[in-house]
C-alpha cells in the first residue's frame, strides 16, 4: 500500500508506515496502524490507478496523487519519449534479443537421426573434443565409437561420422542463433521512432 504524508511544508509521496515510525522513534505505534491512526499523522492511503494507454512514443509517468471525492487516488500524466529514451529502449531490447540467443544456443540441438544433444558450454566443449577424436580416427583409418549421452538421458553408440555429423549440426544452430541476433540486432540499431523499433520481432527466426 503507498501512502502520502500531508504537512504544513506540502505533501510527502511516496510515503510509508515504515518511513512514518522512522520519523517518528519516540513515538510507540502497534503492529498494525489502522488508517484512522495515520490520518492523525497526516497520513493517507493512495488509491491506485491504471495508467492510461500510451502511443508508441509515449510512456505513462505517475505525479502526485489527487484527491478525488476524498480519497487520494494515484495520477498518471503521458509524456513524449525523447531520444534518450529511444536509446535506453534499444539497449533493452539488445540485451533481450543477446539473451534468447544464449538460450537457444544452449537449449539442445537435434541431430537427425541420432536425437538431441546437449548444447550448453561444457557440451559443446565435449563435443569439439569427440569430434577432434574421431576426425584423427579417421584420417588415420582407425575405428573409433564413443558411447554418448543424450539430452533425454539415453545412451547411444557413434561412429566417427555420426559425432562429426553432430558436431557440425551444433556449430550449425550456433551460428543459426548468432547470425539472427545480428540481424535482429541491425533493425534494432537501424529504428528511427519507437514505433519501428516496437514492430520488430524478437521471437522471429530462431533455429
Amino acid at each position: 500500500m503507498a501512502y502520502i504524508l500531508i504537512t504544513d511544508g506540502g505533501p510527502t509521496y511516496p510515503y510509508s508506515v515504515d518511513q512514518l515510525r522512522a520519523d517518528n522513534p519516540d513515538t510507540s505505534f502497534s503492529a498494525v496502524i489502522p488508517d484512522e491512526r495515520l490520518s492523525d499523522w497526516g497520513v493517507f492511503p493512495v488509491a491506485t490507478a491504471s495508467p492510461p494507454e500510451a502511443a508508441a512514443d509515449e510512456q505513462a509517468v505517475e505525479v502526485a496523487p489527487a484527491l478525488i471525492e476524498g480519497v487520494w487516488t494515484q495520477q498518471w500524466e503521458l509524456v513524449a519519449r525523447n531520444e534518450a529514451d529511444l536509446a535506453l529502449l534499444k539497449q533493452e531490447k539488445q540485451a533481450a534479443v543477446r539473451a534468447r540467443r544464449d538460450i537457444e544456443i544452449d537449449g539442445g540441438c537435434p541431430v537427425e537421426g541420432i536425437g538431441v544433444f546437449d548444447s550448453d558450454l561444457p557440451s559443446r566443449q565435449n563435443i569439439n573434443g569427440a569430434v577432434t577424436g574421431a576426425m584423427i580416427a579417421q584420417g588415420a583409418g582407425a575405428p573409433f565409437t564413443i558411447s554418448w549421452k543424450l539430452a533425454d538421458n539415453s545412451l547411444v553408440a557413434l561412429d566417427a561420422a555420426q559425432m562429426i555429423a553432430a558436431g557440425l549440426a551444433v556449430l550449425g544452430r550456433v551460428a543459426a542463433c548468432h547470425a539472427n541476433a545480428q540481424a535482429i540486432g541491425v533493425a534494432i540499431d537501424a529504428a528511427e521512432d519507437f514505433a519501428t523499433l516496437n514492430a520488430i520481432d524478437l521471437e522471429a527466426g530462431w533455429p
